[in-house]
């Protein structure tokens, strides 16, 4: 069940910063920025977060999991067919020629196609806490949150190595697109057939409360249960202690994505202009994410020091972003590069 969930979250931050590594060919063949792709998927997600308690309530876990996996894979349908649309255009249409009124379809499909697979993000990035709840014991929970969760950046890693190695052409852009929809299918036809709710016998005996009390009568009414969600994150807000970590929580996500999404930019910028070691180094950025939070996980894991991992991470972040990693700074690229990984180590957890 977790590799079904670390899959679905890998394949999520694939497609959404598929075209990061290739936005010259993107922005010709599409007429979109990657950067407004990006934005259109974050936007959709958002609000998908706020509705994702409420059919995870109403609908459960595995209803929820799998219905996200194939709205994702109808998303990257439309993908694909937006890069045989715009291959058509180059091919066999010139410049002049507007009697197929194709110029602006991929452009549309392709948004679109984002859009779904971001409404569909929120069913595998914020279910790795009831996940681990409903499979796994007290001590293995922070871990296996922490896999699922970060495997988003093996997705984006994946986006750096295959877009920058197969989308160098037009014919390759079009394939780099299939690969992602095979892929997407495959998994969601897996978690179609083999996704489950929970273990047989709980992990633990929260677990079985857990299970014991989803047997009672749930309400049904998604506005009602949108209301409750509403009205219980306005009491968490106000619970001492919340605050704190999410902030820190967001600030991570910002930190990684922002990085992620300019990370091409800021090698040129420190003059590291080949492609094939930017492309490795992003790679390799997201790499430490997700070994950064496996690692720190498991340390909270056994020690239970949350709250002081969490100012450590914070603290060493923000000296890597004001000092190593500042426009400003003028360090050479062989403490930026080491830097950027540091920061991705640290942002993970």
């Amino acid at each position: 069940m977790l590799a079904y969930l670390s899959l679905l979250a890998l394949l999520s931050d694939w497609i959404c910063f598929s075209a990061a590594p290739i936005a010259p060919l993107v922005r010709r063949n599409f007429r979109v920025h990657d950067a407004h792709l990006v934005t259109c998927f974050l936007a959709t997600n958002v609000i998908f977060c706020l509705l994702e308690p409420s059919v995870v309530k109403v609908c459960g876990l595995r209803v929820a999991v799998v219905g996200g996996a194939l709205a994702m894979a109808l998303g990257c349908l439309l993908r694909s067919a937006a890069a045989e649309v715009a291959v058509y255009e180059q091919a066999y249409l010139s410049d002049d020629d507007d009697s197929l009124s194709l110029d602006m379809a991929p452009g549309y499909l392709v948004v679109a196609g984002t859009m779904l697979v971001g409404a569909a993000q929120p069913f595998f990035q914020c279910t790795p806490p009831l996940l681990s709840a409903n499979w796994f014991g007290a001590d293995e929970r922070a871990l296996s949150t922490a896999v699922a969760i970060n495997f988003n950046q093996v997705g984006i890693a994946t986006a750096f190595l295959v877009g920058g190695a197969m989308a160098q052409s037009q014919a390759g852009l079009g394939q780099y697109f299939d690969v992602i929809t095979l892929a997407s299918f495959f998994v969601a036809i897996g978690a179609l057939l083999q996704f489950k709710e929970r273990p047989p016998t709980p992990p633990s005996g929260s677990a079985a409360l857990k299970a014991e009390a989803a047997k009672a009568p749930q309400e049904k009414n998604v506005v009602t249960l949108f209301r409750q969600y509403i009205d219980e994150a306005g009491s968490l807000l106000q619970t001492p202690g919340f605050v704190p970590p999410l902030v820190a929580f967001v600030t991570s996500i910002g930190v990684s994505n922002v990085v992620s999404a300019f990370f091409d930019e800021t090698l040129i910028q420190e003059g590291i202009t080949d492609v094939a070691e930017i492309d490795l180094s992003g790679a390799g950025f997201q790499a430490a994410i997700v070994l950064g939070g496996i690692l720190i996980g498991g340390y909270v894991d056994r020690t239970k020091r949350f709250k002081g991992v969490t100012q450590a991470c914070l603290a060493a972040t923000l000296f890597l972003l004001l000092v190593p990693l500042s426009p400003a700074s003028g360090v050479p690229p062989a403490i930026v590069l080491p830097s950027l990984l540091a920061l991705g180590a640290l942002v993970g957890p």
